[in-house]
């Protein structure tokens, strides 16, 4: 998972490695967090100015990365279709525990609907939105924005 401070206006890509490449186009701080220790090793060389942390997902809030509600984006190709529900909900709290209030978690994945089944997203007051595909990718990839329901304000 990739913790991005600010946005560049542009970006897209669909596999780990295109998911790396849209971290080159974003400003400011960089980290991934990844469990297996060979794509570890490979992030610190190919990107050695990204900070690379092994880290569980679903324990991101306790990990102190960034100070809360201060992160513009969070990019992740987790097999969220393979998690329980359980460990989704860990993985989306800790994200949005660091993310701004117009922050956006941006999930990669290959299933046909959001990998973020609806009873979490409602719990969670969130909401989705399909934001990119590729038919090119085998098996077919998709983005999908999860961000906060906005709330209406009173007049």
């Amino acid at each position: 998972m990739k913790f991005l401070s600010r946005l560049k206006p542009s970006c897209s890509g669909s596999r780990n490695i295109g998911r790396l490449a849209i971290a080159q186009q974003f400003r400011g701080s960089y980290h991934s967090g990844e469990s297996g220790p060979n794509f570890l090793k490979m992030l610190r060389e190919r990107f050695p100015r990204a900070h690379v942390v092994k880290a569980d997902a679903a324990r991101l809030a306790g990990l102190e990365l960034h100070a809360p509600g201060t992160v513009g984006a969070v990019v992740s190709g987790l097999p969220l279709l393979s998690m329980s529900p359980r460990k989704i909900m860990g993985v989306l709290t800790g994200a949005f525990h660091y993310l701004r209030a117009d922050g956006a978690f941006y999930q990669f994945t290959y299933g046909p609907r959001c990998p973020v089944p609806k009873a979490i997203r409602e719990r969670l007051g969130l909401e989705s939105k399909r934001v990119g595909r590729t038919l090119r990718n085998l098996p077919p990839a998709t983005v999908y924005r999860i961000t906060r329901k906005k709330t209406p304000t009173a007049s």
